[in-house]
């Protein structure tokens, strides 16, 4: 089977839609992958800080329409713009313990259904136990940053490949395909289907 890396974050919401895409065409012509994380904005304040307003406008334009009912947004975008470090470390956590999907998409559901802030460890363990993690070991895992040499390891595979957007799928070290912020399903169905189908 086909091996693919997605290079991602929890706080976009063209992974979010991508990865319900992706995941939708997994029934059809199914993939081995990998979710990778990867944060776009390690500038963004340890608390969050405000979404700008162009990015709200953005979302609430464009978000419903290239969904297609495949992905639930809020119908208000979440009004903070989450730092994702904490959260993307968790994910480490999850993975290791065979959580991974699960705490992806219960993060995901959180921040873009629910409008949680994300950005807090007491978020994060929170989260991490509804899917089943166990709260003691994820609170001291992200605190500890345990994963972070992983995440390092991610930004810098993806500056030596030259990703510059998320989501990106890679193969074999190439960007095969990136991004979905203009496509509804049916052109990403296209796209999947020239790259793997």
């Amino acid at each position: 089977m086909l091996k693919v890396k997605v290079y991602f974050d929890l706080i976009c919401p063209y992974c979010y839609l991508g990865r319900g895409f992706w995941m939708k065409m997994q029934a059809e012509y199914p993939v081995e992958t990998k979710w990778t994380p990867w944060e776009i904005h390690p500038e963004a304040q340890p608390g969050g800080e405000p979404q700008r307003p162009e990015r709200l406008a953005s979302m609430r334009a464009n978000l419903p329409k290239l969904s297609g009912g495949i992905r639930a947004f809020s119908a208000e975008p979440n009004p903070v713009a989450s730092n994702s470090h904490n959260a993307l470390l968790a994910l480490e956590f999850a993975r290791a313990n065979g959580k991974a999907d699960d705490y992806i998409e219960r993060v995901y559901r959180a921040y873009f259904v629910e409008g949680v802030n994300i950005s807090g460890i007491d978020e994060v363990v929170r989260l991490g136990a509804e899917v089943g993690l166990d709260t003691e070991k994820l609170r001291a895992s992200v605190a500890s940053r345990e994963y972070e040499a992983v995440l390092t390891k991610n930004d810098q595979d993806a500056e030596a490949m030259e990703l510059e957007v998320v989501p990106s799928f890679v193969q074999g070290g190439k960007l095969v395909l990136q991004g979905s912020t203009t496509m509804n399903f049916e052109e990403f169905r296209e796209k999947y289907l020239k790259a793997w189908g």
